[in-house]
């Protein structure tokens, strides 16, 4: 079974959102003592945001090789990703991954799922940010 949902090179069973695009940002400014509001248009680009994925792994040791996978791949170049099948027509960068409390779970019989023959299902949180193909860079220094 393939999978419809995609971070990079990671398949997953389910993610919990949909990626949001990025969009035009604006800033609000208001001055005391004068009437009114003035906006300013910033630019166009991704915010943050969370979204949980569930895998299912053969075993609990394929489940904590799987979460080092996720946590290296954080910090990389923007990946490539697939919601319900569809390609997202952008990137994502990964900020950064985490298991919740009860991540990693052995299951008593192994069905469905991408493996077919699971024993342990993986649950991670992670912190992506939506980028447009031609307006991001990456700099080592802060």
């Amino acid at each position: 079974m393939s999978s419809i949902y995609r971070i990079g090179d990671f398949s997953f069973v389910a993610l919990s959102r949909a990626f949001s695009r990025p969009m035009q940002q604006v800033e609000r400014e208001i001055k005391p003592g004068t009437d009114g509001v003035s906006l300013w248009r910033t630019g166009k680009r991704g915010e943050p945001f969370e979204l949980l994925s569930f895998a299912d792994v053969a075993d609990v040791a394929a489940g904590q090789a799987l979460l080092a996978a996720y946590e290296d791949a954080a910090g990389g170049d923007p990946v490539a990703a697939v919601w319900d099948g569809e390609e997202f027509d952008g990137s994502l960068f990964i900020h950064r991954v985490m298991p919740p409390p009860g991540g990693l779970r052995k299951t008593l019989i192994g069905v469905g799922g991408l493996l077919g023959s699971s024993h342990a299902y993986l649950r991670a949180i992670w912190l992506v940010e939506p980028l447009d193909a031609f307006t991001w860079s990456i700099s080592q220094e802060p």
